[in-house]
């Protein structure tokens, strides 16, 4: 009745030095697979990761994109942040905030259910000049496969620490 709770640690690292976990999002396609992507590596840069899984409960049962081979872009490699994942018709779409260079956006996109990552743009005109707080990016899909994003773009803080963000 959620009166206890026990953690498993089914989820293996995507490949041989790849520290996680960081961040973590999970979906699950129309078929019951289910989908993460995750953030690892860390301790020498972000980077984010697919897999795949049939059975949650179980560390042999996960299958990794590339055999655990980051999806991000190359020109984000180690600046990688936030991944957000959603998954709609055998596309699995994976969100994260990149920066390499400022705060920027990207949406990574497999059109083959997570076999392969072939599309890496921004769903945006790419880094906003000025903004100083994370984006925060975060993706949802609706029936058509269509892929909506939502970030944020904030100035420097106030006395108080607070800062004002546009969506």
């Amino acid at each position: 009745s959620g009166a206890s709770w026990t953690s498993q640690f089914t989820v293996p690292a995507p490949g041989s030095g790849v520290r996680i976990p960081s961040d973590w999002n999970f979906a699950y396609d129309s078929t019951g697979l289910l989908h993460a992507a995750v953030l690892g590596g860390c301790s020498t840069g972000c980077n984010v990761y697919h897999g795949t899984t049939t059975d949650p409960t179980l560390l042999g049962a996960w299958s990794w994109t590339g055999g655990g081979t980051k999806i991000n872009t190359a020109a984000s490699s180690g600046n990688a942040d936030q991944p957000w994942i959603a998954v709609q018709g055998g596309k699995v779409f994976v969100g994260y905030d990149d920066f390499n260079g400022g705060s920027g956006v990207r949406v990574a996109v497999s059109n083959d259910n997570g076999a392969t990552f072939t599309v890496d743009k921004p769903p945006n005109n790419g880094p906003v000049a000025g903004n100083l707080v994370n984006p925060g990016t975060r993706i949802a899909t609706n029936d058509a496969g269509m892929v909506f994003a939502i970030f944020g773009v904030g100035d420097a803080p106030s006395p108080a620490g607070v800062h004002n963000v546009t969506y």
